[in-house]
């Protein structure tokens, strides 16, 4: 005790020079200490992944560092450029990745540089706004899509989907996918060279071009197989090839409806150059029609050894 005594009267110094130092020591290292962007985060070829990407100035350089740092809800900014990508969007994250330009004008490139999907999108609610998307290529697992979704709501506004080797969009297992005023183009694809919509899911495309696309067997232009619905409009679907169904390509989906559109120039190796609608009896689908319906429409100047303009069909007696 008489021990302590003697160093008592030193406790409150050595009570100060410690706060002092745990003061210090919090602040110094905080110096230096870079915000992260959150609800909208800046992209630029000239950006530095070390930035905030908090504005234009502060820009990151990459467009899958942005896309993993905004927080679900936000947006990513990104400026003119070619950006050599293959981008994931993290699971059921919603984003709004929006590029630069506009109109005919697209600034804003992202190029596969045929290593895989441009854009792999699962769950959430994404849009792809003013870009251009091209040159996905097959590489691992990945089909070399332009874009590919599934479980998701996927609306693409004023892009250019063009030359992949793989669909231009394939949207799979209950995706919805909303195009308007895009051009989806010279994409090649197995089935569904321009879209491929499949197993749930509503299509809706408005105000549109899906041209140039090619598909070995199915479904040049676009691709449907036991979507929920269809819904094209004020959209021109030419140019297209592929075995059967070169412009569109129609299997247990009900309905399809086709309204004010062109549909001309698409070449099927076998049958239905325009429209290939045909019910096949799938046994795994809960509706197995494909009830099109088409309203103030041009189909023209279509070729095929069968069913130049449309062929409807209807297999196993469905």
């Amino acid at each position: 005790m008489k021990r302590l005594r003697r160093y008592r009267p030193f406790i409150p110094i050595l009570l100060v020079l410690i706060v002092t130092f745990a003061t210090t020591f919090i602040t110094t290292s905080n110096v230096g200490a870079v915000p992260t962007c959150m609800m909208t985060c800046y992209v630029a070829t000239t950006g530095n992944d070390a930035n905030s990407g908090t504005t234009p100035g502060t820009a990151l350089r990459n467009i899958q560092t942005a896309v993993d740092q905004v927080s679900s809800g936000g947006t990513v900014n990104i400026a003119d450029g070619t950006y050599t990508e293959n981008v994931v969007v993290p699971g059921g994250k919603n984003v709004t990745i929006d590029g630069g330009g506009s109109g005919l004008i697209l600034g804003t490139v992202v190029d596969g540089g045929d290593a895989g999907n441009v854009f792999s999108i699962s769950g959430g609610t994404v849009t792809l706004s003013d870009m251009r998307i091209r040159d996905g290529a097959p590489s691992g697992f990945d089909q070399g899509n332009g874009v590919f979704s599934e479980f998701a709501n996927l609306t693409l506004l004023r892009v250019v989907i063009t030359s992949n080797n793989g669909n231009g969009v394939y949207s799979n297992l209950g995706n919805d996918l909303t195009v308007t005023n895009s051009t989806i183009s010279n994409n090649s694809g197995f089935t569904g060279g321009g879209i491929r919509q499949e197993v749930g899911g509503d299509l809706i495309v408005t105000g549109s071009t899906i041209s140039g696309n090619t598909a070995t067997t199915l479904g040049g232009g676009i691709y449907l197989s036991r979507a929920s619905s269809a819904s094209i409009s004020r959209s021109t679907i030419s140019g297209n090839s592929a075995d059967i169904g070169a412009g569109i390509f129609n299997a247990n989906t009900d309905p399809l409806t086709i309204s004010n559109s062109t549909i001309s120039g698409n070449t099927a190796t076998t049958k239905g150059g325009g429209i290939g609608n045909i019910n096949d009896g799938d046994s795994d689908c809960s509706n197995c029609s494909s009830i099109t319906t088409i309203i103030n429409s041009t189909i023209a100047s279509n070729t095929a050894a069968t069913g130049a303009g449309i062929q409807n069909e209807s297999i196993f007696g469905g």
